[in-house]
């Protein structure tokens, strides 16, 4: 995490934000082939205003209150943050996916989470031929 990372999300939640959904880098791709960085990169999107489709656990913030309100955690055994980022979309008023808020996670190949970041990511390394 960048040194400012709690800063920015307090500064968030200083403007009534209670959930923030920030975006990711990936520290390496040597697990992964010669393409998979340019086809990652290409894919992942930020619009012009800053926000962003995406959802990382690793870079996820909310206030204790919503968080309880959303219910918390589920017992998924994967995608359980896109989960809680759903039900806090119809619990919470203010809720921000921002490029603001950036972390770097690992470009491992393989996860833990079945189905999670490491699984997209190597998905890249796919070459689909016409």
């Amino acid at each position: 995490m960048p040194t400012t990372w709690l800063i920015d999300q307090l500064s968030l939640a200083d403007c009534g934000i209670e959930a923030v959904a920030g975006i990711i880098d990936v520290d390496s791709f040597e697990d992964h082939g010669a393409d998979a960085e340019s086809r990652f990169r290409n894919s992942y999107l930020i619009y012009e205003d800053g926000s962003h489709p995406h959802v990382h656990g690793a870079n996820l913030g909310v206030r204790a209150d919503a968080y309880l309100l959303a219910g918390g955690w589920s017992g998924l055994e994967t995608a359980e943050d896109h989960d809680l980022w759903e039900r806090l979309s119809k619990t919470v008023s203010q809720q921000r996916s921002t490029a603001r808020v950036r972390v770097i996670t690992s470009g491992r190949r393989t996860g833990r989470a079945p189905k999670g970041f490491a699984d997209a990511l190597a998905a890249h390394n796919e070459v689909t031929t016409c």
